[in-house]
């Protein structure tokens, strides 16, 4: 959609649209509009943002899951006001446990993932930001599991490439042992039958020698 931005209605947006000569005005709803953009847009339209202005974009931002930019807008409310009343409070706190939970289950999807840096940062920046927060209390623990993890994690592939190591030579021995027992059975045919043909001494001479060139590949390929 492309157009001019008129106004911010309740839960809705006027853009003003050009049609050949003229010009139509189209209402889009929020439900409508990706909530990033939506906070932007609203944002922008109120901008110088005071006042009540902040808890206009509060609720909104809360209503579509920016919990963080909803804390952010009450604070600033309640700063404009001359302090929080209970009810702001409850929605400052209220706002700010939803994105520890929201920014805990994006590391926690991190850590699932085995993406330890990411999920401790996630971690250790959730904490930092809502360090008095009694639902941050839990991150200091959170933190021992992500470290206790990718210690597991690190003597798993350690063992794991180890284990695929020794496999690697295991394989590589059983190879050149089929490899050398090749050419040990056919040396021992060829000496067998340079024995038979003791008679013919060039044959067996060739057959002995021959039966030596395999015993030599065999002594190369183990």
């Amino acid at each position: 959609v492309s157009g001019e931005i008129v106004s911010v209605d309740a839960a809705s947006i006027v853009v003003a649209r050009r049609l050949g000569e003229g010009s139509a005005r189209q209402i889009i709803p929020f439900d409508r509009v990706d909530p990033e953009a939506l906070y932007s847009i609203v944002h922008r339209v109120l901008a110088p943002v005071e006042g009540s202005d902040h808890l206009r974009l509060a609720d909104i931002a809360y209503q579509y899951g920016l919990f963080g930019a909803a804390a952010r807008h009450y604070s600033e409310y309640a700063a404009s006001q001359g302090g929080a009343t209970s009810e702001i409070q409850e929605k400052i706190t209220a706002s700010q446990a939803k994105d520890i939970s929201v920014l805990l289950d994006r590391s926690r999807e991190d850590l699932k993932n085995e993406l330890f840096s990411s999920a401790r940062r996630l971690a250790l920046d959730t904490m930092r930001r809502y360090s008095t927060h009694e639902a941050a209390k839990i991150i200091p623990a959170y933190l021992d599991d992500i470290a206790r993890t990718a210690r597991e994690a690190w003597v798993r592939d350690e063992a794991l490439a180890k284990t695929k190591k020794l496999k690697a030579e295991w394989d590589r021995a059983e190879y050149e042992i089929t490899v050398g027992r090749k050419y040990l059975d056919r040396a021992r045919v060829l000496e067998q039958e340079a024995l038979r043909d003791t008679a013919r001494v060039g044959s067996a001479k060739d057959l002995f020698e021959d039966g030596m060139r395999h015993s030599r590949n065999a002594d190369l390929a183990s």
